[in-house]
């Protein structure tokens, strides 16, 4: 995707641009405009990760269900980060 775009560098500089979050936050919108969802269901702001979810690190059980206060404790920075892109 950066080669085809013009966004060069490294992982870091490419899973922080800007065009990279608007890139994928446009195809989200579209497959959930496909997908019927409800204006309460729909993104406004997303953010990337390089750490995966794992029951190993708490973010998820060992039934592999997210525990949402962990992960949000893990990843305050970027949660806050995001929410406050989201608020108008």
């Amino acid at each position: 995707w950066a080669k085809d775009n013009g966004v060069s560098g490294d992982f870091e500089t490419v899973k922080n641009s800007l065009e990279l979050n608007k890139a994928v936050l446009e195809d989200m919108k579209k497959q959930g405009a496909k997908g019927g969802l409800s204006h309460l269901e729909k993104l406004v702001a997303i953010c990337f990760l390089d750490e995966p979810w794992t029951p190993e690190n708490g973010c998820l059980t060992a039934a592999n269900k997210l525990q949402r206060r962990a992960v949000v404790d893990m990843f305050e920075k970027e949660f806050e980060s995001t929410k406050a892109k989201a608020i108008f």
